[in-house]
């Protein structure tokens, strides 16, 4: 049997020195001037095509009055569409969010056999899915039946799952069928809209006849194994067109549908405003801590997103009386902390705005305390003694009086040797005089 030996707990509380900052102002401006969809913010392009060669334009098919933006692609060239799509909204509304039309200058005469849709996650462009089109290869000229495959950017090869047989396809010519004419030959009734549903991560094809078919769904390992998509970061995108196949110099098809927007408006639309973030740490905005007179206080950090131009600039700035006619600008340091100088709420206002002047603010109210009763600690259930190799408990503590959500630091010592707390407890390996530390900080940098 062990003997028990008595170590005698000190309870003691140790300095620290702190001011509350609350980081620092995350204003960087804008990255580059390089909107997510590659060209510069201040570019009023809805669309664009990457070659001189190429064009894009608000026109009609040649073999009947359809009408959308018309482009007519070089190889390797893109046809981007810059508006921002949430596909989300489309799938409430169960709209496609894209629909394709190939245009031939003669009925029967493909000029291309195959068309992609890309939608880029325009949070990260790295982030995509692919939507592959082609038609049957035996019948290039006269089909009116085109195979469906798609991918995401995930490492995921083009897959499709054809249905009337059971068989999943892989990186090859066929997939999962649908309308879409190469050939010109039923004119109208040869486009086909694509559906994303963001719930179960799947894309489906809608022909002229209402009928839709499920091509892949992105994050079924049936499908893709252990190469399964989480989706797009918020369900906005943009999106990417190309063609490959060329049987002619130029792949010419019509954009029918693009989410919501007005296709003869060559213009850019963008009337939200940008996303502010703001990091508020531990707290929410409405338990922020309070500050106190002359002591440094910090704004949160914050960014901002805008879906259309990327990364934009985070204005912050600080006032008192701010909602009335005598508002008045409070100094923010270089280090993001002001100081405040009257016991009166202050006021600190986020901003951003957009290329095209759509602004979004936020007004966080720091109350301001002219005094704050001195910080103290009551301990329960302390014990005074312990067996040498046993756990010894630290005692439970409360903090009282302190501004925010204080930083409580518990350090214990026998004869020299600093014991490590692991779950509210120590072992201490010797006998002697234990001597427990707690260390407290509060957000006004007020310290216990």
């Amino acid at each position: 049997m062990r003997k028990k030996r008595q170590i005698i707990a000190v309870l003691s509380a140790a300095l620290a020195v702190s001011a509350f900052t609350g980081g620092m102002i995350s204003a960087s401006g804008v990255v580059g001037t390089i909107s997510p969809s590659g060209v510069p913010v201040e570019d009023d392009r809805a669309y664009y095509v990457l070659k001189e060669e190429s064009s894009a334009e608000y026109g009609q098919d040649t073999n009947s009055d359809t009408v959308g933006i018309l482009a007519s692609l070089q190889k390797d060239d893109k046809l981007v569409l810059r508006n921002v799509v949430d596909l989300r909204e489309m799938q409430e509304k169960s709209q496609p969010f894209i629909e394709i039309l190939p245009v031939v200058k003669a009925k029967g005469k493909a000029e291309f056999t195959r068309v992609t849709v890309e939608a880029v996650d325009v949070r990260n462009t790295d982030n995509y899915i692919k939507i592959q089109m082609s038609a049957t290869p035996q019948m290039a000229d006269t089909t009116t039946t085109s195979y469906f495959l798609a991918c995401a950017s995930n490492g995921q090869k083009l897959s499709g799952y054809e249905s009337t047989s059971g068989r999943l396809h892989v990186n090859n010519e066929y997939g999962e069928y649908s309308v879409l004419s190469f050939s010109g030959l039923i004119g109208y009734s040869g486009r086909t809209g694509l559906f994303y549903d963001c719930d179960k991560n799947t894309i489906s094809a809608v022909d002229y006849r209402g009928i839709k078919k499920q091509i892949i769904d992105f994050d079924d390992p049936k499908y893709f194994g252990n190469y399964l998509w989480s989706g797009f970061s918020t369900g906005e995108v943009f999106c990417r067109v190309y063609c490959d196949n060329y049987v002619e110099e130029k792949a010419t098809f019509l954009v029918t549908k693009y989410g919501e927007y007005a296709l003869d408006d060559d213009k850019i639309n963008d009337t939200k405003a940008p996303v502010l973030d703001i990091d508020y740490g531990e707290y929410e905005k409405a338990t922020v801590p309070s500050a106190l007179i002359n002591k440094k206080y910090g704004v949160f950090p914050a960014t901002s997103f805008d879906a259309v131009d990327g990364e934009t600039a985070t204005d912050v700035k600080v006032y008192i009386n701010y909602y009335s006619e005598q508002k008045t600008a409070v100094t923010v340091s270089k280090k993001g902390t002001f100081t405040p100088r009257m016991a009166v709420p202050h006021y600190i206002v986020y901003s951003a705005s957009d290329a095209r002047g759509n602004k979004a603010e936020e007004i966080v109210r720091i109350n301001v305390l002219q005094t704050v009763p001195d910080i103290s600690m009551t301990f329960n259930g302390e014990e005074s003694e312990c067996v040498v190799g046993d756990l010894y408990r630290i005692p439970e503590y409360t903090v009282e009086n302190a501004l925010g959500n204080p930083e409580v630091t518990v350090t214990a010592m026998v004869g020299g040797n600093v014991l490590s707390p692991e779950s509210g407890a120590v072992r201490p390996e010797r006998t002697g005089e234990m001597e427990i530390k707690y260390s407290v900080k509060d957000c006004g940098g007020r310290t216990y």
